[in-house]
């Protein structure tokens, strides 16, 4: 919570006591509404749930819970702002806009509450990357009454980050040692002779992180006349982040599985489920199975003659897609006739310096035209403990 403040606190700068009340008034606002949507999301899933099997509410319920104690930490750390708000304002020393402290406020409680995966954000196509302004990037008269919502182009429906875990490291090396053989075997001995002997080698993999960032420069005036863009562009910034992150790791994990590959069906459905049997037969467990949603399409398409689906594909109420019990998760991002499963937690994301959107005054020449300069970025990589616990391979329809 101490440095959740210090990052918010060197925004709230030379800023009169209305101000202030009017950001926090803001944030708390926010929050409620999302605690309302979520609380809302979650007992239809409950119920969902419920209907289906008591283990899958169990679950939901779990979730619930955990859910819960998040959103009371965030609103904690609000109520601490407010308590803090009047020695912000005594010692701060340089100058922040109300838009810019409100952006990164409901930005971050936007992250931490709906983990901006469930957002939406837009881009602005230019020719060349240049500042955003009114005249340059909006079309039509500047001076309009418009709805408070803008419409935005949507985000990835799931992020990679979504499948595995995230820990966090010290530093930007990660080691990884990983079982790579060994020599001797076990065995049953007679009485009174010498025992088998083995022994193990490991084979260090080293993952080196770097930084996956971007930025946005922007005029004031855009900022004051158009307040929309003081939420939308965290959202934004953080959709385009995640596009990129879920390009280069997917990249990443399917150049390196190493499972079966070579299926062995008619169709999608079969194809899957061989591959699914040929990973169990090496011992790892298939948490997940990621497909492009057409490709789920087809799959839910798939008729045997009495008008259902396979006895091996079910459908939750959610509209959760299963294959033999495993998961199906839908992302854009899979290439088409293309499967990606495995056991997800043989991966991570191994995170140094966390993701941020920060906003800037003190960039380059702002302070001479007026801009405002909005970052996002964190210093990751995608460590694989076993890349033989996944499969990548192609799926045919028939």
């Amino acid at each position: 919570m101490k440095s959740h403040l210090n990052r918010l606190s060197k925004y709230f700068q030379t800023l009169n006591s209305k101000q202030m009340s009017d950001i926090l008034n803001e944030l708390k606002s926010q929050v409620d509404n999302l605690k309302g949507e979520l609380k809302a999301q979650i007992d239809l899933n409950i119920k969902a749930a419920a209907e289906n099997s008591a283990s899958a509410a169990a679950d939901y319920k779990k979730n619930a819970e955990a859910i819960e104690l998040q959103i009371k930490s965030l609103t904690d750390k609000v109520d601490a702002i407010e308590r803090n708000s009047k020695s912000v304002l005594v010692n701060s020393k340089k100058s922040m806009t109300f838009g810019d402290a409100f952006a990164e406020a409901v930005g971050n409680a936007h992250d931490n509450i709906k983990r901006v995966s469930k957002g939406r954000g837009f881009e602005m196509e230019m020719k060349s990357v240049g500042n955003m302004t009114t005249a340059s990037n909006l079309t039509g008269e500047s001076v309009v009454t418009y709805q408070n919502q803008p419409a935005l182009v949507p985000a990835n429906k799931v992020n990679f980050r979504q499948l595995v875990s995230t820990i966090g490291s010290s530093t930007g090396t990660y080691v990884v040692y990983r079982e790579t053989g060994g020599q001797g075997s076990m065995g049953f001995t007679s009485a009174g002779a010498a025992k088998n002997q083995v022994d193990y080698d490991f084979t260090r993999l080293q993952y080196n992180a770097s930084y996956l960032n971007g930025y946005v420069r922007i005029a004031k005036e855009m900022l004051q006349d158009l307040p929309f863009m003081q939420q939308a562009l965290p959202a934004m910034l953080l959709r385009d982040f995640y596009k990129k992150e879920n390009s280069q790791f997917y990249t990443d994990l399917s150049t390196a599985a190493t499972g079966p590959s070579t299926p062995g069906g008619a169709n999608y459905i079969e194809d899957i489920i061989s591959l699914v049997g040929q990973l169990e037969d090496t011992d790892f467990d298939c948490t997940g199975i990621v497909l492009k949603p057409s490709i789920v399409a087809a799959i839910q398409n798939t008729k045997p003659q009495n008008y259902s689906l396979p006895g091996a594909v079910t459908i939750s109420p959610a509209g959760q897609l299963t294959i033999n019990g495993v998961p199906v998760f839908k992302a854009s991002w899979m290439a088409t006739n293309r499967v990606l499963l495995g056991d997800w937690s043989q991966a991570k994301i191994v995170n140094v310096d966390g993701l941020k959107v920060e906003f800037f005054e003190q960039d380059s020449d702002n302070v001479q035209k007026n801009l405002i300069t909005v970052r996002i970025e964190a210093r990751e990589v995608l460590a694989i403990d076993r890349q033989d616990a996944f499969t990548f391979a192609t799926i045919t329809a028939d």
